[in-house]
């Protein structure tokens, strides 16, 4: 692994300094937070704790015509009906936040529609955050516009080390009127991940990161969201996210549980967030 150090996302100050770190980035010397937390690293780090996180990974070499193999072939028909249906692509690097406070209209309403998993698909406590990723130039939001223009799908992709990873999407699937308007939105959010896949092999970003994986079989609503992913292809792998003291304030609050707790819950949304079923 190429070892890229980086000042890292700050998510807390205070009572110590706690910064976010990304597949192969590492803090810097001179920017040493008290606690690193790195998230999707192939192995587990000695002294850290250290918690697993599945995903799944649609390496991006190859042909487009290889990478279309890949899709299911009900998928592959859906792709190419949101095309004929006239549903566009836009994409924005983050430098203007508007479409951030966009996503987020669009996301608070989208969570409220799933009831089981409200508490952790909420995030306008974390907007903070996006917004910080957004400013290192590390974030960038893609939406699928419908026939008439409006704005029906969003997806927010975290950007680093020749990955990109699914952070976030949403939807009104769930207040679609009609079994027509649902199919609807369901191609325009698979043709919005084919533009994805396209548009960042296209750049030289080796891995589509699909956002996490639940390893599970009880929940059924995240069974779902793995079958959707399914369908382009791609392979589940097991990573870690972990936390570890780079201080000596960092090491002794370490292993407190609320900061367990912290990490654990993290790891959990991933499994979640980038929901569009």
């Amino acid at each position: 692994m190429n070892i890229q150090h980086n000042d890292g996302i700050i998510s807390r100050r205070w009572p110590l300094t706690i910064k976010n770190y990304w597949f192969a980035q590492r803090p810097m010397k001179h920017a040493m937070p008290d606690i690193a937390r790195i998230h999707s690293i192939p192995e587990p780090l000695t002294g850290a704790i250290n918690i697993e996180s599945w995903t799944l990974l649609t390496d991006l070499a190859g042909t487009d015509s290889d990478l279309m193999a890949l899709l299911h072939r009900d998928t592959r028909t859906k792709v190419r009906r949101a095309e004929r249906e006239g549903i566009s692509v836009e994409r924005y690097a983050c430098n203007d936040l508007n479409i951030l406070n966009d996503f987020e209209m669009l996301y608070n309403k989208f969570s409220e529609s799933k009831p089981e998993v409200r508490d952790i698909l909420k995030i306008s406590v974390q907007m903070h955050i996006l917004k910080r990723i957004a400013s290192a130039g590390m974030l960038e939001v893609s939406r699928a516009m419908g026939r008439d223009g409006e704005p029906i799908v969003y997806h927010v992709f975290i950007i680093a080390d020749g990955r990109a990873r699914l952070l976030h999407t949403a939807s009104l699937f769930r207040e679609a009127q009609s079994s027509k308007h649902r199919n609807y939105l369901g191609w325009a959010n698979r043709y919005l991940h084919w533009q994805e896949i396209l548009h960042y092999k296209h750049h030289g970003y080796s891995q589509y990161d699909w956002g996490g994986w639940y390893p599970g079989e009880d929940n059924d609503s995240l069974v779902r969201i793995n079958q959707f992913k399914q369908e382009f292809g791609g392979k589940v792998v097991c990573e870690y996210d972990t936390m570890y003291g780079c201080t000596i304030l960092g090491r002794c609050l370490l292993p407190f549980r609320t900061l367990y707790r912290e990490i654990r819950d993290s790891a959990s949304q991933i499994l979640t967030r980038s929901s569009q079923l």
